[in-house]
């Protein structure tokens, strides 16, 4: 393998804020066989004249807006590199993240082999945010084992270099979803693959107020829970087997991920898949291990079970509780525009005065990030039974911070 030409793909719309630390990021690669290619996607800011301002430097396009998927088919049709490397343009490379992936490919004699790596988070100023180093998290079998990855939704599509074969063989990112193109394409490009994870951060990654997915999150919701959805119809019973141990915990792992995106058809279609599956012996045992917790907290009496909060962790509670067949009989809130509202499409939101009447016999459950407030307001009102989502372990359920 000699010194391929990598192609750094830049699509950008409205990027003036940003492109031109993107663009340098690409310019100061240690690794020098790049060619750069920006793709204007109908920008109405001056994104043309920054991008112009570099002159032979970069290969520029300009089109009309149709979407980042669109923008990056153009790239990909008009690249004369052997790989394919994406840069979002209010993202940037680390100088070392092309030599770093191309030495990773020689080391392990295929060219054709996906590379991907960790990645940092950056707020609008540059300030360091997070680091996500996924072999924390996960084994290093499973991270190179296909899509695995991919469905755990650990790739920054930035920190990809992608031979362009892979496009060859799956196709390119699809255009008909504007808001979820980029795990789309990775799904198609993982599967039966071996991949080489590299333990070190690629890219900073951006989080700004102005970014697509803060600016049209009802499309960007409901497709998200559109495409979950087509990964747990689309794997096979082995693949299941061999990455998640069971068909039942990977599709409750999948229905408390599309539950989160708050599409009540996706979710109940999610919710009858892993119905016909027969329970797994993990989720028998949390059921029994929770169930267990909640008889010492009662006293061995028979409750009704509540959740106290009906935002965010309240429903997320409930679907990890509903995927262990154990079932929510109220939400209560102290927000007077939830109340009287179902959730979970049954389960129906009552007063703080209305729990009151229900005290002896209800256990609670308080689903807030911070619930001394809420701890404190139902210990002086005398509730008996009381618990937050802090007390149960959270390791044997899919609890997200």
């Amino acid at each position: 393998m000699d010194n391929p030409l990598v192609s750094i793909i830049i699509p950008v719309y409205n990027g003036s804020n940003y492109i031109r630390e993107a663009i340098d990021s690409a310019l100061v690669q240690t690794y020098k066989n790049c060619e750069i290619i920006i793709v204007n996607d109908g920008s109405t800011d001056n994104t043309e004249e920054i991008a112009l301002s570099y002159g032979n430097k970069i290969r520029y396009y300009a089109k009309d807006n149709g979407g980042v998927s669109t923008a990056l088919n153009m790239a990909i049709e008009h690249m004369c590199g052997e790989y394919f490397s994406w840069l979002s343009h209010d993202d940037v490379y680390y100088p070392d993240k092309i030599e770093l992936q191309i030495t990773a490919l020689r080391e392990c004699g295929d060219k054709k082999r996906i590379v991907w790596g960790d990645w940092d988070k950056i707020d609008e100023n540059n300030n360091l945010l997070d680091s996500i180093c996924v072999a924390e998290r996960d084994d290093i079998a499973l991270l190179t084992d296909s899509i695995y990855p991919v469905l755990m939704t650990y790739i920054s599509g930035c920190s990809l270099l992608i031979h362009k074969s892979h496009f060859e063989r799956v196709g390119l990112f699809s255009e008909e979803f504007r808001y979820t193109q980029d795990y789309d394409l990775w799904f198609r490009i993982f599967r039966d693959q071996t991949t080489y994870y590299l333990s070190m951060p690629m890219c900073k990654v951006r989080n700004h107020s102005h970014q697509l997915t803060n600016t049209a999150p009802p499309q960007i919701l409901s497709q998200n829970a559109e495409m979950y959805l087509g990964f747990m119809k689309n794997m096979q019973h082995d693949e299941i087997v061999r990455m998640f141990g069971s068909v039942y915990e990977f599709y409750r792992r999948y229905y408390i991920k599309i539950a989160s995106y708050r599409h009540d058809k996706s979710t109940e279609t999610a919710y009858s898949m892993l119905q016909k599956e027969p329970i797994s012996k993990r989720a028998i045992s949390i059921n029994n291990s929770l169930m267990e917790y909640f008889s010492v907290v009662t006293n061995d009496k028979t409750t009704n079970l509540c959740i106290f909060c009906a935002g965010r962790y309240g429903m997320k509670l409930y679907y990890e509780l509903r995927s262990l067949n154990i079932t929510v009989d109220y939400f209560a809130d102290n927000d007077v525009t939830k109340q009287n509202n179902t959730y979970g499409n049954t389960v129906l939101c009552i007063s703080f005065h209305q729990l009151r009447s229900l005290m002896k016999n209800t256990l609670i459950i308080i689903a807030n990030k911070s619930p001394d407030e809420i701890l404190a307001q139902l210990h002086n009102a005398q509730f008996p039974y009381i618990i937050t989502v802090q007390d149960i372990d959270k390791r044997v359920l899919y609890w997200d911070k």
